[in-house]
């Protein structure tokens, strides 16, 4: 596939605006949720964001094989 690495950055940048969501509830309504709620939607924020962060260091510095393996 021509541009795996184009395609790859574009995701992770799709995920960077995932993880801003995230990061957007929290800060938003933090009156409103629980701490358990808040807990699990930073979990998962976090998640995002170092998935995101992992696959544009693997577009901006990895090898086209790299990219094909993710």
């Amino acid at each position: 596939m021509p541009h795996k690495r184009g395609w790859q950055f574009a995701g992770s940048l799709l995920l960077f605006f995932f993880a801003f969501a995230f990061y957007y509830s929290i800060t938003r309504n933090i009156d409103q949720h629980g701490p358990v709620a808040l807990a699990v939607i930073g979990f998962f924020g976090i998640a995002i964001f170092l998935a995101a962060l992992l696959g544009a260091i693997v577009a901006l510095i990895g090898c086209d094989d790299c990219v094909s393996r993710m």
